[in-house]
C-alpha cells in the first residue's frame, strides 16, 4: 500500500498527485488507484485503465442489476466502466417546489425568468462568491461543457454566457469584518429564515442520507424540490464518490484486482455502509426503511457509523499495490466549513442544543429530528438519486482558466460572449493536451 500524501507539505498540497504522475510517465504503475486528486478522463483516454465491464461481465457471480444503474453509468466512459464507486454523497440544489415545480433539472433562462418574479430575493445566500458558484457549476455541470469521449468543448454557447452574465452579480470576495459587523439577535434571525421567508431563493445541498432532508425542508419551511444546478439539458446535481478506485490496464494480477474491487460492492461490505449512500439497492432500501421508522432516539442512538477501510482485503490481495494521494481536502465534506467542528462534533452540538425557533405557522416543523422520513421526502432522495448521471470532479485547470478570461468581462472590458469565445479556445487546447 503506497500512500503518495507523504509528499504533500504546506507549499504544495498537490505534491502527491504530481509524484503520482510522475512515476506513472516512468512505467512505475499501480495495480489500483484511489482516484481521489486524479484525472479519472486523462487516465483512460491514455490507456492506463482497465475496463471493469469486462470483469463485471465474465463473472458469473456479479450482477450489475444489484447496483443503482446511473453511477455504474456515470464512471463510464465511451461504454466503459473505468471505476468502481462503493459509496457516494449527493450535491445538488434545492428550492421551494412552490416556486419551481416538482421535477428536477432547468436552465439559466428558467432561473433567470423566476428570479425577476422575485426582485426582492437574492438567487444564493449573501456570502456566495463568484468563485464558489463557478466551482459549482464545474463540479456539477462539467458534462454539459466537456464531452468527456470526444473531448469537444462548450464554453462559446448562449447558456454558458448567461451563467457569465450571472456570475457578474457575484462579488469577488467577501468583507467577512463588515459582514459580522453587527451580527445581533436580529441578524441571526434572519440568517436562519433566509429560506423560509423567501430572501434566498436557492440553496446548495449535500445529501450523505434520506434523514437529511428533514432538515433541509426544516430550513426551506415547506417541500423542497432538488432542481440542480441549471444546465442546457438534464440535471446539474452530480455524485460525490466516498472512495473512488480503478485498476490499471496493465496490471498482471487483474483476478486479485478484481476480487478487491468486487468485495467493495459485496453484501459484507455495503452493509457496514451507514453514513452515505452506498451503491447496492437492496441496502439502499434498507436505509430508507430505516430512515422512514426511525425516531431521534434511534437516529442519535449508535445508527451512525464510519464507512471502514478495506485494509484487511489489502493485506490479503498479497502483491496488489493499491494507489492513494490524500490532498489538501481530504475529509473536507465530513467538516464543516465554518466552524471547523467534524460531522461528529456537529451531531453532538446539535443534540445538546435546543430546537431552533420557529415561526407560528411553522408549528408542524418543531422538533423535525424526532420525526420518521415521509414517504414524501424519501420518494423526493430517490428521485434525486435516480435523475443524476455525473460525477463531481475537481476542475482546477477549466477554473483557472475561466477566472482568467472571464475578469476582463467583470471588469467591463470585454463582452460576455468575446470572452466566452476565449475561454472555448484555451478550454478546447488545454483538453486535447491532456487526453
Amino acid at each position: 500500500f503506497v500512500d503518495y500524501s507523504v509528499h504533500n507539505n504546506s507549499e504544495n498540497w498537490n505534491a502527491g498527485v504530481e509524484k503520482l504522475n510522475l512515476d506513472i510517465i516512468s512505467g512505475n504503475i499501480p495495480d489500483l488507484f484511489s482516484m481521489e486528486g486524479l484525472n479519472l478522463e486523462n487516465y483512460a483516454s491514455k490507456g492506463l485503465l482497465a475496463d471493469l465491464g469486462k470483469w463485471m461481465d465474465k463473472d458469473t457471480g456479479f450482477d450489475r442489476a444489484a447496483f443503482l444503474p446511473n453511477i455504474l453509468e456515470a464512471s463510464s466512459i465511451g461504454g466503459k466502466t473505468y471505476s468502481v464507486i462503493p459509496a457516494f454523497s449527493l450535491i445538488t440544489m434545492a428550492a421551494k417546489s412552490s416556486l419551481v415545480g416538482t421535477e428536477p433539472g432547468w436552465t439559466m433562462a428558467d432561473m433567470n425568468a423566476l428570479l425577476q418574479q422575485h426582485p426582492e430575493a437574492r438567487p444564493f445566500p449573501k456570502t456566495t462568491t463568484r468563485g464558489e458558484l463557478l466551482g459549482y457549476m464545474l463540479n456539477l455541470c462539467m458534462g454539459s461543457y466537456v464531452d468527456a469521449e470526444s473531448g469537444q468543448c462548450y464554453f462559446n454557447g448562449e447558456e454558458f454566457v448567461r451563467f457569465l452574465e450571472f456570475l457578474k452579480l457575484f462579488p469577488e470576495e467577501i468583507n467577512w469584518d463588515e459582514y459580522y459587523g453587527d451580527s445581533g439577535p436580529a441578524f441571526w434571525e434572519e440568517e436562519e429564515n433566509q429560506y423560509r421567508n423567501n430572501k434566498t431563493l436557492f440553496g446548495v445541498q449535500y445529501l450523505y442520507s434520506y434523514e437529511d432532508m428533514k432538515s433541509i425542508e426544516y430550513n426551506f419551511g415547506e417541500e423542497v424540490t432538488f432542481i440542480g444546478f441549471p444546465v442546457p439539458e438534464g440535471v446539474g446535481a452530480a455524485f460525490s464518490p466516498q472512495m473512488e478506485v480503478a485498476m490499471s490496464a496493465r496490471t498482471k494480477l487483474g483476478d486479485a484486482c478484481w476480487d478487491f474491487l468486487k468485495y467493495l460492492l459485496s453484501e459484507e461490505y455495503q452493509e457496514q455502509i451507514t453514513w452515505t449512500f452506498p451503491v447496492r439497492l437492496d441496502r439502499l432500501a434498507e436505509l430508507r426503511e430505516e430512515a422512514m421508522t426511525a425516531t431521534n432516539e434511534d437516529y442519535y442512538g449508535g445508527g451512525i457509523g464510519i464507512m471502514p477501510a478495506p485494509l484487511a482485503v489489502l493485506e490479503a490481495a498479497g502483491e496488489v499495490i493499491v494507489t492513494e494521494v490524500t490532498t489538501e481536502t481530504e475529509d473536507a465534506e465530513a467538516t464543516d466549513e465554518t466552524t471547523g467542528e467534524s460531522a461528529d462534533e456537529i451531531v453532538e452540538d446539535d443534540i445538546a442544543a435546543e430546537e431552533p425557533a420557529t415561526p407560528g405557522d411553522m408549528e408542524q416543523w418543531d422538533n423535525y429530528w424526532a420525526k420518521p422520513v415521509t414517504q414524501a421526502q424519501a420518494d423526493k432522495v430517490d428521485q434525486a438519486l435516480q435523475s443524476t448521471s455525473s460525477i463531481s470532479r475537481q476542475q482546477t485547470e477549466l477554473q483557472k482558466i475561466i477566472e482568467e478570461e472571464a475578469a476582463a468581462f467583470f471588469a467591463g472590458q470585454k463582452s460576455a460572449q468575446a470572452v466566452a469565445d476565449i475561454i472555448q479556445s484555451r478550454a478546447q487546447i488545454y483538453v486535447a493536451e491532456n487526453r
